[in-house]
């Protein structure tokens, strides 16, 4: 595991800094939303849009890191002729997103066993870094909070897992959706110098 770790840090981190970056984006524009919200029962249309705003970039921001990553490494196996690993992006997410789903667990556990009030400090504390989902908050009345952590982790697991496998193969989603991609975006990126003459 720390082998692991070590030899892949940089993806860690970086998918870190980003979650923190949407996170903060996320509370930014959710306060900004929370306060043009009426006190009438159900999500209202700003919030919708204001959420799959904020979750769709995050979603995007990880894809397109673990897409990355995928690709630089992949080229890197097939040259040196080995076989890569396409769940090796949910290995790297669940390492860098494990004081995320920890802070999940902490508020699924004061809600279930705790006070209200330690269960609303908690799950203020997730918010800190669940921030691309504080408009969506009224779907707690709907959901429960056990549903509404697993719903939260969710997105960013899928993204960040989907962007590697994708990448690793050399492939895009455009590219597996019949879309035309110029090269060298979609298929072999390590291609051989033509002889010269």
């Amino acid at each position: 595991m720390i082998k692991f770790i070590r030899e892949n840090s940089s993806a860690i981190v970086k998918f870190i800094i980003t979650h923190i970056v949407m996170s903060v984006l996320g509370i930014m524009l959710g306060l900004a939303i929370l306060t043009l919200e009426n006190d009438t029962p159900g999500i209202s249309p700003i919030a919708l849009i204001g959420s799959a705003f904020t979750i769709g970039f995050m979603c995007f921001m990880h894809y397109d890191d673990m897409f990355f990553i995928a690709v630089k490494e992949g080229i890197r196996v097939r040259t040196e002729g080995g076989k890569i690993d396409i769940f090796k992006g949910l290995k790297i997410t669940l390492i860098a997103y494990a004081p995320v789903m920890l802070i999940g667990i902490i508020v699924i556990i004061a809600n279930l066993f705790g006070s209200e009030d330690s269960s609303a400090i908690t799950l203020l504390l997730y918010y800190a870094f669940q921030g691309s989902f504080i408009s969506l908050y009224k779907i707690l009345q709907y959901l429960g909070v056990v549903g509404y952590v697993i719903l939260t982790l969710i997105p960013a697991i899928v993204a960040s897992s989907l962007g590697y496998a994708i990448g690793a193969k050399d492939k895009t989603l455009r590219g597996l959706m019949g879309m035309d991609v110029a090269p060298p975006f979609d298929g072999p990126l390590e291609r051989k110098p033509k002889n010269k003459k």
